[in-house]
């Protein structure tokens, strides 16, 4: 029987990894804000983190799906 590691690692450990993709990507853009004085920059980098945390939970639920439905156990 195939195993199948990487999808057993997202399975358990993605939403945290998805999380903390997203304050990171966040954090960057606040960051960049900082340094360069620009305000959109800070708003623009908030958005991207958000975005990046919310798009990695949907593929991390996708994966999950797939290992709950056809996967053997």
């Amino acid at each position: 029987m195939r195993k199948y590691p990487a999808i057993e690692f997202v399975a358990m450990h993605g939403r945290k990894l998805a999380l903390v993709a997203g304050f990171l990507v966040g954090s960057i853009g606040i960051a960049s804000g900082l340094m360069a004085g620009v305000i959109t920059t800070i708003f623009y980098g908030l958005v991207a983190g958000l975005t990046t945390a919310m798009v990695l939970r949907v593929a991390v639920e996708v994966v999950e799906v797939v290992a709950d439905t056809l996967l053997p156990r």
